[in-house]
């Protein structure tokens, strides 16, 4: 990522947001395999 970031601003930006949303994403679908996993356990 360093090199792409002194090269193509706007690719390294794009990219950085990318991963960051990917990681939201996962975070999110944690949480909601945790309250299936509950929900079933009922």
């Amino acid at each position: 990522m360093d090199i792409i970031k002194d090269k193509d601003v706007v690719t390294y930006e794009m990219a950085l947001q990318i991963l960051q949303d990917e990681v939201e994403y996962e975070e999110n679908i944690q949480v909601l395999q945790e309250d299936f996993e509950m929900m079933m356990k009922r």
